[in-house]
């Protein structure tokens, strides 16, 4: 998984710099995300679990 890692680096040395806009399942590039939403059926809503600490908001 080289390529993922070399993707989670190029996203962490970009934050900030512009709006970037991921579509993944992978946990590992939802981490270096400020804001996550989710889609489920139909519906987009912000995700309730910080993935950056691995636990859930106070909502």
């Amino acid at each position: 998984m080289a390529s993922e890692i070399q993707i989670r680096e190029t996203l962490e040395a970009m934050k900030g710099q512009m709006t970037i806009i991921i579509i993944t399942h992978r946990e590992a590039l939802l981490k270096v995300a400020d804001e996550v939403y989710t889609i489920d059926k139909g519906i987009l809503s912000k995700s309730q679990i910080d993935y950056s600490a691995n636990r859930s908001i106070a909502a």
